[in-house]
């Protein structure tokens, strides 16, 4: 009996294991299907900063970039350097000598999501720094028909200088702040001009850069203003004054032709191109324009604005006892170049055998007489080699070589021709009048064209 009951048990628990698997997968069959565990996700890097370099100067700079999302701070180094970090989007270095730096940026993140960005690196190289200095001298000199009391001179010197604008003006005292936007906004119409490369660099030399203004008034203070910029960035105005000279008592005649002139003819003189040279032409097309006539040495007077070269172009003329005004032929302007051609005021004349020339010689061009405020030119007639006469028509600034009666033009033109009259203007003043800029001190004007022609010599 007892080996039965336990065979009886023994099969009951099977029979009860049996239901209990299964009821165990029936309800797992009815139920979802079990979800797999996440996997862990990778942190993200931050974005690269984008470096820029900002005010820079010969002993400091400031690198910046713009924020990087997510990032808390950044980590940078000068020529891997210590590390820094910061929670700006900037950094200064200062103090620095001359040479070239490396800055590296790096965008950090405290937050386990967010790894640190690559570096960004950028190089500066600082120029060892250059002193910055101006030097203004202005004087009066006297030379050839230049003055003391027409023309004033300067000198100027520099170092770290990169622009320069300046005038001269009869109007001294205004107050820094109107001559600086006058320098500022003016152009060379209104008197206000600018220093260009070369002549930029030769402040920099011993001799300095040089220049003028002719034709000023006598007893008359000036002052030359010059806003100087240096390579800093800063800006400095320097200003001179200087008082010309009394001019000497010109006497009564030849203060009648002091002064400012409208000048006209009926006939223009020019050069055109005529295969590998150029000839003379005159056309019957009348010009006008102004001239201004200045008190030279004795009874001799300074005339600005005949040539066709512009301002700065004189020429001197004579003042006789009985008032007229005589021109002077073969009136050097200055020194021979290279090629032994000299500067010279000459006369055009028109031949009796046809065509225009060249006239060579010691003669009175033009002579004006005056009639109340109208001058009218008489024109000279002569003859050359060969008995043909010639009338002059023009009167213009050559390059001649006296030794081969060779001459350069000087000017294409157009210039006054044929019947000349002048006639006096009234006198005017500006609130701010600006002196024209003349041509520099003692410099020798350049040929423009070689002609070829030979020229012809009165008898």
């Amino acid at each position: 009996m007892k080996t039965t009951f336990n065979r009886f048990l023994y099969a009951a628990m099977a029979i009860s294991a049996a239901v209990v698997m299964a009821s165990c997968e029936k309800e797992t069959q009815g139920g979802e299907d079990p979800q797999p565990e996440p996997e862990p996700t990778e942190p993200v890097q931050l974005a690269t900063p984008e470096l820029s370099v900002e005010n820079q100067t010969s002993t400091s700079f400031t690198v910046t970039w713009k924020a990087v999302s997510n990032a808390d701070s950044y980590t940078y180094t000068l020529n891997d350097g210590t590390a820094q970090t910061t929670t700006s989007t900037s950094a200064e270095f200062s103090e620095l000598a001359a040479g070239t730096y490396t800055v590296k940026v790096m965008a950090t993140s405290e937050d386990e999501d967010y790894t640190d960005s690559e570096w960004a690196s950028v190089s500066v190289t600082l120029e060892e720094a250059v002193e910055e200095t101006f030097n203004l001298e202005v004087f009066l000199d006297e030379f050839d028909a230049y003055t003391r009391y027409n023309s004033l001179w300067y000198i100027i010197t520099g170092s770290g200088v990169s622009a320069v604008k300046y005038c001269c003006t009869d109007n001294v005292g205004l107050s820094e702040e109107v001559v600086i936007n006058a320098l500022v906004s003016g152009s060379e119409n209104e008197g206000i001009y600018s220093l260009g490369s070369d002549e930029l660099a030769m402040l920099a030399t011993p001799e300095g850069f040089s220049s003028g203004f002719i034709g000023l008034d006598s007893a008359t203070e000036y002052e030359l203003d010059f806003y100087v910029t240096f390579a800093s960035g800063q800006s400095t105005l320097y200003r001179e004054s200087i008082t010309t000279e009394s001019a000497p008592d010109a006497g009564e005649e030849v203060e009648k032709w002091l002064g400012t002139w409208t000048i006209s003819s009926d006939k223009s003189f020019s050069w055109v191109a005529d295969g590998q040279s150029y000839s003379i032409q005159v056309e019957d097309s009348p010009m006008s324009g102004t001239i201004t006539i200045s008190a030279g040495t004795g009874n001799q007077v300074v005339i600005d604005g005949l040539s066709a070269l512009g301002e700065g172009a004189t020429t001197t003329a004579n003042v006789t006892a009985d008032g007229k005004l005589e021109l002077t032929n073969n009136l050097a302007i200055g020194s021979a170049d290279e090629d032994g051609y000299v500067p010279m005021w000459a006369a055009v004349g028109e031949l009796s055998t046809g065509g225009y020339s060249v006239i060579n010689g010691n003669f009175i061009p033009f002579s004006f007489t005056l009639e109340g405020d109208t001058a009218t030119g008489t024109p000279y007639v002569g003859t050359i080699q060969g008995g043909a006469t010639f009338t002059i028509v023009s009167y213009e600034i050559f390059a001649i070589n006296m030794s081969s009666g060779y001459l350069d033009i000087m000017t294409l033109g157009p210039t006054y021709a044929g019947a000349i009259t002048l006639t006096k203007q009234a006198a005017s003043s500006s609130a701010m009048r600006m002196i024209p800029a003349k041509t520099a001190k003692k410099t020798t004007l350049k040929a423009f064209h070689k002609t070829g022609m030979t020229v012809l010599h009165a008898n």
